[in-house]
């Protein structure tokens, strides 16, 4: 890691605000080829995918950003320009990453990416080894599987760096299990294992936070045992981070992060989607950014997020003198 990013994670646990965000977000398409229980669900004539002369506006203001996730809560793949992104932002010296849902990452898309410089690959696994039954989250998918297994024999050395994001529903442990343990035997980098928001779908359930926590305890200790890194919430609050989040009322991705929209807006988070900073179009990043809206959101942040179904399990009451200095 090299002196910025560690005083970027420094500031980032200590809730400072950079000059500029460090990370971003865009949302290059909220189009989708999978209609997923778990997924957020958009109004029919609203999928739309960001125009690549828009795309070059916007990456205009972000210089300073390191990383540079391509992902919204749409397939990334389907946009036409997608690779041509990633390349343009790897040209400006940003890292850019994004998920998928694998089914459109063959061989050729595979070597396009990494030739146009792509960073990061996260896949969204849900279930591998069970075919029947029923399915919350992404349906289990050979292609996918393989998809995933060829690129982790074609990429050169640890780049990009491959991952899988997979979610945790009541009466599924055995699928996440199953999925900890397939990225251990194909040498996966890590699995990061998500909460799932209840709120998308009535028929979706979650387990207690105690059974939670020791679902999650055995997913490390199955990690572990097969050499890979398995990170969830259960770990952001072990070791040094208890204290870091010792009162886990504050996300500290909305301190040095942006999500982008396909027109430009500047939103806190994908989940504030229409809680609009500013545009980007219209004021520049910084005027955004360190401007009277976005401060009055981080002092006030448990008016918008205090029900935040994935962030966290409880909060707690902010004193005067706290919402004082968070800005």
């Amino acid at each position: 890691m090299n002196l910025n990013k560690i005083i970027s994670e420094l500031k980032r646990i200590t809730f400072v605000v950079p000059r500029l965000p460090v990370r971003a977000q865009i949302e290059v398409t909220n189009r989708c080829n999978l209609s997923c229980k778990m997924c957020l669900k958009l109004e029919e004539g609203t999928y739309k995918d960001i125009a690549f002369e828009n795309f070059e506006s916007i990456m205009e203001q972000l210089s300073g950003i390191q990383i540079l996730d391509l992902t919204s809560w749409g397939e990334p793949l389907l946009h036409p320009n997608f690779v041509e992104m990633v390349a343009y932002t790897s040209r400006k010296g940003i890292e850019p990453h994004f998920a998928t849902n694998g089914t459109l990452l063959d061989a050729k898309m595979q070597k396009e990416l990494i030739d146009a410089g792509i960073k990061g690959i996260i896949f969204s696994i849900d279930v591998v080894g069970r075919k029947s039954g029923e399915f919350f989250g992404h349906p289990p998918s050979k292609k996918v599987l393989d998809n995933l297994e060829s690129l982790l024999k074609f990429r050169e050395g640890k780049t990009p760096r491959v991952s899988i994001s997979t979610c945790l529903y009541e009466g599924f442990a055995d699928d996440l299990f199953g999925v900890v343990e397939y990225a251990g035997m194909h040498g996966v980098d890590g699995v990061n294992i998500l909460r799932v928001d209840i709120g998308s779908s009535g028929e979706i359930k979650r387990y207690s936070w105690e059974e939670e926590q020791e679902i999650l305890k055995e997913a490390g200790e199955i990690g572990k045992k097969a050499g890979i890194k398995v990170w969830s919430m259960f770990e952001a609050y072990r070791g040094y981070r208890k204290w870091v989040y010792r009162d886990r009322y504050l996300c500290p991705q909305t301190y040095d992060s942006i999500y982008i929209t396909h027109e430009g807006d500047v939103v806190p988070c994908c989940k504030l989607s229409k809680l609009k900073m500013g545009n980007l179009f219209e004021n520049n990043l910084s005027e955004i950014w360190l401007g009277d809206k976005f401060c009055s959101f981080r002092k006030n942040q448990l008016d918008y997020c205090g029900k935040c179904d994935i962030f966290k399990y409880r909060y707690k009451e902010w004193s005067e003198l706290e919402r004082n200095i968070l800005c």
